[in-house]
């Protein structure tokens, strides 16, 4: 009866009413963000038993063959009363802007689809080294390399500079261009976008950039499957670039296709940034990288040494990570002056060689992150005064900052428990007992979590 019900309702409606009938089913009974992210892009043209799917981008196609195809024809019999043909399409380029209701479509008059910027081969999510730090964004690249546009779309990446975001966009890229290579993925930095955007904008005759004009870029931008953008604190100030990303991000996501974003700023901290551009980039995932702590610092350089062939000892890659608490550039330059003033002086890489070498680096690491100032951060983060923390009083509202100080002060700096314990007038089983409850409160409390890379993305920039 159900079937006899479905093809008598699919006769009194117009032409295309058997998708309609269709997508209806399947409303009801997948996944809503299958639904979502395979069903709802595709658009439908039906003639003489053919039904002839249009998806925005391969990754659709791919998931409608391989887990839906089935389940679609079955239905679609069921509501005409007899054998359907069902032919996937990726939808044309010049009919991207007729679906979304545009009246004069834009050609970007690039006939061979290769991306204009190269990535690192080398930058993959295997040379990625993972830490406690880093290993969420990480978490995220991998899903989005695997299934875009599937989940955290758009995904944003922030943190300070040299923690490795650019090498997450390029191991994303990498990725999919072994497992999804007919999906176009461009990835480029916010710098050359806007370039291009001052280009495409110049009077004829002048020196131009890749495109002749503005349309030209917008249709090749538009037709994108996967668009990654580096550094979009870049973007701040540049009102017309502003608005030609904010018509570009808008048309990508209307069909459902992937992307990823980079900051060294939380988008509501970069001045001159437009709120609507703010909201879109928040709009998905959000997702902070932080200062490495000592354990990935101690990796960073094992495996950067070894990489580079350079023999260099676990107790002197320790000393090295205890001083320098940045950021990965800063460590990769460590090594090579190390490596450097060795081989020059024909030594051996050692404690001393090392500290001959990077004690300005030192020094100055040592006055950026002392105990003060690390008290000083967090009294002005919780709007308390630094006498609070180092005071006798038990209140709560000031012994959660003091914990996160303690715990911040054995994390960023080289004192000891002892020395940590002094400077807040306290023993050093204090200090530990904040450590552990700080370590733990990261992983279960998102506040105490968000306040903790707050105040690390903080210190990174004294």
């Amino acid at each position: 009866m159900k079937q006899v019900a479905l093809a008598e309702a699919v006769t009194q409606r117009q032409h295309g009413s058997v998708w309609e009938v269709c997508k209806e089913r399947l409303r009801e009974t997948l996944d809503a963000e299958d639904f979502k992210t395979v069903v709802q892009p595709l658009r439908a043209e039906e003639q003489e038993g053919t039904i002839r799917l249009y998806g925005p981008n391969e990754w659709v196609l791919e998931r409608m063959t391989k887990d839906l195809r089935d389940q679609v024809e079955t239905i679609c019999e069921e509501v005409r009363g007899e054998g359907v043909k069902l032919d996937l399409r990726l939808t044309p380029y010049e009919e991207t802007e007729r679906w979304n209701g545009s009246a004069t479509p834009v050609r970007s008059g690039h006939a061979k689809r290769e991306p204009l910027y190269r990535v690192e081969s080398r930058w993959t999510f295997n040379s990625f080294i993972e830490g406690r730090a880093n290993q969420l964004a990480k978490i995220y690249a991998m899903q989005v390399a695997e299934n875009p546009a599937a989940e955290h779309n758009p995904l944003l990446i922030y943190g300070a500079s040299g923690l490795g975001k650019t090498h997450l966009l390029h191991a994303i890229v990498n990725q999919m261009q072994e497992r999804h290579s007919r999906l176009f993925v461009e990835y480029v930095t916010a710098r050359d976008f806007r370039q291009e955007i001052v280009g495409s904008l110049r009077p004829r005759g002048g020196a131009r950039g890749r495109f002749s004009d503005i349309e030209k870029l917008k249709g090749w931008y538009k037709s994108i499957d996967v668009l990654l953008v580096d550094d979009i604190h870049f973007l701040a100030e540049a009102a017309r670039t502003q608005e030609e990303m904010f018509a570009i991000f808008n048309e990508l996501l209307s069909a459902n296709r992937q992307m990823v974003f980079t900051s060294d700023m939380y988008p509501k901290e970069i001045s001159g940034l437009e709120e609507r551009l703010v909201t879109r980039f928040l709009g998905g995932q959000a997702v902070c990288v932080e200062l490495p702590e000592l354990e990935t610092r101690i990796a960073i350089l094992l495996t950067k040494a070894e990489e580079q062939g350079i023999r260099l000892e676990d107790d002197v890659a320790i000393y090295m990570a205890e001083r320098i608490r940045t950021n990965v550039r800063e460590l990769e330059g460590a090594l090579k002056q190390v490596y450097q003033r060795a081989k020059a002086m024909g030594r051996r890489i050692d404690k001393g060689l090392v500290g001959e070498t990077l004690r300005d680096a030192f020094r100055v690491a040592a006055v950026k992150l002392s105990i003060e100032n690390i008290q000083n951060a967090v009294a002005e983060y919780y709007r308390i005064r630094r006498a609070e923390l180092l005071a006798e009083t038990r209140e709560r509202r000031i012994v959660g900052p003091r914990q996160m100080a303690m715990y911040l002060c054995t994390e960023v700096t080289d004192k000891s428990l002892v020395e940590i314990g002094k400077a807040f007038r306290r023993d050093h089983t204090t200090v530990m007992h904040a450590r552990n409850r700080l370590s733990e409160s990261r992983r279960t409390d998102p506040e105490i979590s968000e306040d903790c890379r707050n105040l690390l993305r903080e210190l990174g920039n004294i």
